[in-house]
């Protein structure tokens, strides 16, 4: 099986450009003021690449606490972890194909989350979403369609978006593609996207949004135990966070009372 080279262990310069990608996918967060701190995901990565081995099923579905609630989401087979930030405010990670580099990925799945993406009484939540997910710049045509609320999993709506760019302004002779599945709380707003690169000649969009949602698969979001899943969920959780954690083990960079049931 072959091994990814994680961005913790690139070049000096391809890492300074890894992270220069992230910290522009958190920086239209109204809440980014402080600079993120990069978390080493090598053991996570490693972890997950032994499941793989172990294991022949087609994803794994995994749970982060986020600002607001908990996030249960699937990690497609021979995923890993290949970057993480966060400060006191946000969190964003990116999983890809385990024998890609980040940040030259063809596809990535990323987990963002901020305080300053919040339920906001003068603002719609698809006014917040387009800030904050669609492209800043691009060198070709920048896509932003809007699909509105949508089920994404039991007991779960999110606001979903597909957006990307014709060209890149990194590489004009790639293009970008992502379908958003968008939460939020009063302490905060979560997402999960689904990125793609392609030839910028080839066509931006060709599936469906019930397809490019499909390959997110079912998202469950707790903002509190309120049915059966969800109680699950926060038990799991619960469990999990009873049991002494590594430094570099919680993931969404804040305390843990924020996520308790």
């Amino acid at each position: 099986m072959r091994k990814a080279a994680l961005a913790l262990t690139a070049s000096g310069a391809l890492f300074a450009a890894a992270i220069a990608h992230a910290q522009s996918m958190a920086a239209s967060a109204p809440a980014s003021r402080a600079q993120m701190t990069v978390v080493p995901v090598d053991s996570m990565a490693e972890m997950f690449r032994r499941t793989w081995e172990m294991s022949n099923q087609p994803v794994a579905r995994i749970t982060v606490p986020l600002h607001g609630g908990l996030m249960e989401f699937a990690v497609p087979r021979d995923w890993v972890p290949a970057m993480q930030l966060r400060n006191s405010s946000d969190f964003i990670m990116f999983f890809i194909p385990q024998e890609e580099v980040f940040p030259n990925w063809t596809e990535a799945l990323v987990i963002q989350s901020s305080r300053g993406l919040a339920l906001h009484p003068r603002k719609t939540i698809a006014d917040i979403a387009e800030t904050a997910f669609k492209p800043p710049t691009c060198a070709g045509e920048v896509l932003w369609s809007e699909t509105g609320m949508r089920v994404i999993g039991e007991g779960t709506e999110a606001f979903v978006a597909r957006t990307g760019c014709a060209s890149l302004t990194s590489d004009v002779t790639r293009a970008e593609a992502t379908i958003v599945a968008f939460v939020q709380t009063d302490r905060g707003g979560s997402a999960v996207l689904r990125m793609r690169r392609f030839p910028a000649d080839d066509a931006l969009m060709t599936s469906s949004v019930t397809d490019a949602l499909a390959d997110l698969g079912e998202i469950i979001f707790c903002a509190a135990a309120t049915n059966e899943r969800c109680r699950d969920i926060h038990a799991r959780e619960a469990a999990r966070q009873s049991v002494p954690q590594r430094p570099d083990a919680a993931i969404a960079g804040q305390e843990k009372e924020e996520t308790k049931p």
